[in-house]
């Protein structure tokens, strides 16, 4: 059961990072800009670098600094419920 829930975890970290990695191009971009450089479907392929890596941005690197954290212990589930609903209220778009 314990090695079914870390292969679950670890499936979504790396789902996150993949998913970051393919976005990151067009991170702030505007869905018509998205259509401009793309075409409709959008962006398909990932953007690499010279050394041929499709890079993760800074969400990825918090995400996987937080998994470390509950990792280590060194925060509770509750402490981290606590601190997500916290930000959440206070960056909320009212």
């Amino acid at each position: 059961m314990m090695n079914q829930k870390l292969n679950q975890i670890r499936g979504c970290l790396i789902g996150g990072a993949v998913g970051d990695a393919l976005g990151s191009p067009i991170e702030f971009y505007y869905e018509s800009q998205i259509f401009d450089k793309y075409g409709k479907p959008g962006i398909q392929d990932y953007a690499l670098n010279p050394d041929q890596i499709a890079e993760i941005t800074d969400d990825t690197q918090m995400t996987l600094f937080t998994a470390v954290g509950f990792n280590d212990g060194n925060i509770t589930r509750d402490e981290a419920v606590s601190f997500v609903i916290n930000r959440r209220n206070e960056y909320s778009l009212r």
